[in-house]
């Protein structure tokens, strides 16, 4: 089940502002899982509280495929927007070769400048169209 506490969302042309969105709900996921969670069943046990265990998802492979230094989406997006004629295709591109066979990352065969993200809350396909403008500004 997804505990969908921030407002995770999809559009049905997903870009840049959208992945930004969703990047952050990310970030407030693993905070409030990790704080809220996991921290209160360590106490639980600490105190010999009786309870019972919660699963959660750990959506840190997540968040870190978009954060990471120097492969991850974030990285890869800023070295296309510095490059000599940057642009949206070459940075489809490079995340593509880049985190191919990632657990939480897909490439469509078409259209060729779309990628997918597994979020904690499911699958987003992105347009990487206007990335490279809307991330220089």
């Amino acid at each position: 089940s997804v505990l969908d506490i921030f407002g995770f969302e999809t559009a049905p042309v997903n870009r840049f502002e959208q992945l930004n969105i969703n990047y952050a709900n990310e970030k407030l996921q693993q905070y409030f899982v990790s704080y809220i969670f996991k921290h209160e069943q360590e106490e639980y046990a600490r105190e010999a509280i009786s309870w019972q265990a919660v699963d959660f998802d750990d959506n840190s492979e997540c968040l870190a495929m978009i954060e990471a230094r120097p492969s991850g989406i974030i990285s890869l997006l800023n070295e296309e927007c510095i490059v000599a004629g940057g642009s949206d295709p070459g940075f489809a591109a490079k995340i593509r070769t880049q985190l191919h066979g990632h657990s939480h990352f897909l490439a469509p065969k078409l259209p060729h400048d779309a990628f997918s993200i597994r979020h904690y809350a499911g699958a987003v396909l992105y347009s990487s169209a206007g990335f490279v403008d809307a991330n220089r500004d």
